[in-house]
């Protein structure tokens, strides 16, 4: 008889001691969820506002063409060489290197869009800067090549809007 009224103790033991490990479990729960709802809610508050923005290039979206031109009728680039230094351009994947020397011009006409420009000082530790100006009358874009004490942009698009980068 003993052992008939004590094992109703020891289940009901039994039973008190696993309602304690699910309340035990319920707390880890809700406290876990509570701390995760509070993240949320002060990630957002500190989070910064995103905001859609028009890309003008493929490569940042933040800058601003130097000028257009008219991409239904014929482009033509003019580099005009003011600095003392010889420079070489490539109108990458359309014509090799060209050199330009000291107080020189060269023009190219019929220019294919999009094209990118690349431009550098033939000697090394040697600076140049450009000056883009367009004359829309004329479809053309004016790239006066000047002398620097640091490094610059070095390439230009034309994209297949018109709109010119600086790279």
């Amino acid at each position: 008889m003993f052992c008939s009224d004590q094992a109703p103790v020891l289940w009901n033991l039994d039973k008190f001691t696993n309602l304690t490990k699910e309340k035990s479990m319920i707390r880890n729960i809700c406290s876990n969820a509570l701390l995760t709802i509070g993240l949320l809610v002060s990630a957002s508050v500190a989070a910064p506002v995103w905001t859609t923005a028009q890309t003008a290039s493929p490569f940042r979206a933040d800058w601003q063409p130097l000028g257009h031109v008219n991409p239904k009728k014929p482009v033509r680039v003019q580099f005009v060489n003011e600095s003392s230094q010889v420079v070489e351009y490539t109108l990458v994947g359309h014509t090799k290197g060209r050199k330009i020397a000291a107080g020189k011009t060269d023009e190219v006409s019929n220019v294919p869009l999009p094209v990118y420009l690349a431009i550098n000082p033939v000697r090394d530790r040697v600076y140049v800067r450009y000056d883009i100006a367009v004359d829309a009358k004329e479809n053309r874009v004016k790239i006066r090549i000047q002398p620097a004490t640091t490094q610059g942009d070095r390439a230009f698009e034309i994209d297949k809007k018109g709109a010119i980068f600086a790279y």
